[in-house]
């Protein structure tokens, strides 16, 4: 402590004290120390030691997650894939074409799961891609689903059978065959398609033999080959069991042998004439 004068009276005092103890005179504050307590000064430690933290956590995670050449390089290719894959149009395609398009999508996202968690945290369109997938999913369910509803619109309308409906039967049982085993089962109107080619076996059947009926005496003036050709055209079109069903097939079989007879001999008759006049010719 030192010692120092009263700028009023002179008399030596103490350079701590603010008021002279002699003759009261205020002394000018030199310094005033701000003392603090222990929670302030808790306080003050703990924002230290977030603040270092903040800092040490933002630069160790810049360094952990820094990626090399190689991991960036696959980065942009990945993200660059998916961004074309993203673009790729789904309306108007086929079930096949989609489902290779799943799969193009699939691989994106095993190339995405292996990757290490600081790439993927670079790759933004995954999200998309498995967005793009469940669209896909959608898009087939509705073609397999349109599908379905075809057949059975091609099954209505055959209506009543007919020999004219030979052409509604083949297309709507096409149609039913491309359809795979699950999407068969849903076509509630098939035991009709089934009933309507029945329906016209039979009635091809009675047609067929009628036509056998109708060919008379087989002659090459009488137009016996045309009626032939009918009838096996229509024979030929039945199913086995319609064909079995053709009660005067021997018939049809003894008719077009007799009328291949006759034209095997109108053959041989033209080549022997045409060989008379060859022969008077040279002579």
């Amino acid at each position: 402590m030192a010692l120092i004068k009263c700028p009023e009276c002179g008399r030596e005092i103490s350079s701590t004290v603010t008021e002279c103890p002699h003759c009261g005179y205020q002394l000018r504050k030199r310094s005033q120390k701000v003392s603090l307590d222990d929670t302030q000064k808790k306080q003050i430690l703990i924002i230290c030691l977030i603040a270092v933290a903040v800092i040490a956590i933002v630069l160790g995670g810049y360094f952990v997650t820094k990626l090399d050449s190689s991991q960036q390089a696959a980065v942009v290719s990945l993200n660059n894939q998916m961004e074309k894959c993203i673009q790729t149009k789904i309306k108007g395609k086929s079930t096949d074409e989609l489902s290779e398009y799943k799969r193009e999508c699939l691989k994106l996202v095993e190339d995405y799961d292996q990757m290490e968690w600081k790439q993927r945290i670079r790759v933004a369109k995954h999200k998309e891609i498995e967005k793009r997938i469940k669209e896909i999913d959608i898009a087939v369910d509705n073609i397999r689903n349109n599908a379905v509803a075809h057949v059975s619109e091609l099954i209505d309308a055959i209506k009543e059978v007919s020999l004219e409906s030979e052409a509604d039967i083949k297309e709507a049982n096409n149609a039913y065959l491309q359809l795979d085993d699950k999407q068969r089962k849903e076509v509630k109107n098939y035991a009709e398609l089934e009933e309507a080619k029945v329906k016209y076996d039979e009635l091809c059947v009675n047609e067929t033999i009628t036509l056998i009926n109708k060919i008379g005496k087989v002659s090459l003036e009488n137009g016996a080959g045309s009626r032939l050709n009918r009838a096996e055209k229509l024979y030929n079109s039945l199913t086995s069991q319609g064909q079995n069903n053709v009660t005067n097939y021997k018939t049809l079989q003894q008719k077009r042998d007799k009328y291949n007879k006759l034209n095997g001999y109108r053959r041989h008759l033209k080549k022997a004439k045409a060989n008379m006049r060859a022969g008077k010719q040279i002579g």
